[in-house]
């Protein structure tokens, strides 16, 4: 009678099964996870302007009112204390005004094709300079001329609206009007912005369609500034050379700064400590010399990097900046022609910038908010989209 062998199963090791299986989850993670030098240890300054919400609109409303601040001393016909006041408070709101432009321009030629490109461009701009016109021949013209005594020709007005209306400033004056103004009789003197901010559109939106210079974009526009500030000594020598050329060359290197920043988006920190040492290098610079043809980067870097790290969200959604900068001239010359520059300069200054917000609201909610909402994702600035990256801002 044989025996039955019995082989016994050794007991499961649970021991050692379990370490595989937390191996192999350890590993699988491990592989999941990006290595640490993928992930980026500080936000760019293109990922902190991805987002709508950033505070480049509040910086060009900060911008406006320095504006109307600087032309302040100039309509009231008060000498400023200080030469930072008056002219150059003005003149540098509006070097950052085409700072801040360069950049959004760039990335939305880049996005777009030149025809929506200049469509886009078309509606930010001409509604609203197209009211502004309107409203002051055929509104402010003949209302402050019968509250002042003065005459107002409606003809006059008409011929104002109509040679204006190509964006380049054939007519000043509205005869008859603003006699009282101690100032100047002109009724909208920032007008004149306006014909270089579109000789930018044009040259640079032509310039980011070729293909080469979208794959030097930073190259390209450092040797378009270099060329722009050497520029500076031959036109300061030469009184013959007129303000048209010197504005064209100050104004597009600024312009240029900002398209620069574009294109090093990725690369430069959005710190605050690049905003504290650009403001000191630019300081430096206007002690030493004229900053305005030297200091073209460290304003644009400066201004673009605090847009992306203030925690201000004023004009995110109503963009009031365009506004208050057509109708801040206008609102001044008002209140001149009626006495209040009398009360003294910082009363002139706080009632026109308080002043300026109904007209400057209405034109947003009434006229370029309806004429850009016809257009999708145009509700807000034009903000290049950071592809391939993640905003540590995000929430």
């Amino acid at each position: 009678m044989g025996s039955k062998v019995v082989r016994l199963r050794p007991a499961p090791n649970t021991h050692r099964e379990g370490s595989s299986h937390l191996a192999r989850g350890l590993l699988a993670e491990n592989a999941a996870r990006p290595a640490r030098s993928s992930i980026p240890s500080t936000v760019t300054l293109g990922e902190a302007l991805a987002r709508r919400d950033n505070a480049l609109n509040f910086i060009r409303l900060v911008l406006a009112a320095g504006v109307i601040v600087g032309h302040s001393y100039q309509l009231a016909d008060i000498a400023a204390p200080t030469m930072w006041l008056n002219p150059r408070l003005q003149e540098w709101a509006l070097n950052g005004f085409f700072a801040v432009s360069g950049y959004l321009i760039a990335g939305s030629r880049v996005r777009l094709s030149f025809r929506e490109f200049l469509e886009r461009r078309a509606r930010r701009i001409l509604p609203g300079l197209w009211t502004v016109l309107v409203v002051v021949a055929f509104g402010f013209a003949p209302i402050i001329s019968w509250l002042a005594g003065e005459g107002w020709d409606p003809v006059s007005s008409l011929t104002y609206v109509l040679r204006n209306l190509g964006v380049v400033v054939g007519q000043e004056f509205i005869d008859q009007t603003l006699t009282h103004a101690p100032g100047t009789p002109l009724w909208n003197g920032p007008l004149w912005t306006l014909s270089f901010e579109i000789g930018c559109y044009l040259a640079f939106g032509l310039f980011l369609g070729l293909r080469w210079v979208r794959r030097h974009g930073a190259l390209v526009c450092a040797a378009l500034l270099v060329g722009l500030m050497t520029a500076h000594p031959f036109l300061m020598e030469e009184p013959e050379i007129g303000l048209v050329w010197k504005n064209i060359v100050r104004l597009t290197s600024f312009f240029a700064a900002g398209v620069l920043c574009w294109f090093l988006r990725d690369r430069l920190p959005s710190r605050w400590s690049v905003v504290v040492a650009c403001t000191v290098c630019l300081g430096v610079l206007s002690a030493v010399s004229d900053g305005q043809w030297y200091g073209q980067v460290f304003a644009a870097v400066a201004l673009l990097t605090a847009g992306g790290l203030l925690p201000i969200r004023v004009g995110a959604t109503n963009d009031i900046s365009y506004g208050v900068y057509i109708y801040g001239w206008p609102v001044q010359q008002a209140l001149a022609d009626l006495g209040a520059a009398g009360l003294g300069i910082y009363a002139y200054q706080a009632l026109s910038l308080l002043l300026v917000i109904p007209f400057a609201w209405a034109s947003w909610v009434l006229v370029e908010r309806r004429w850009l909402s016809r257009r999708r994702d145009a509700l807000s600035v034009d903000v290049p989209q950071v592809a391939h990256h993640v905003s540590a801002r995000a929430t």
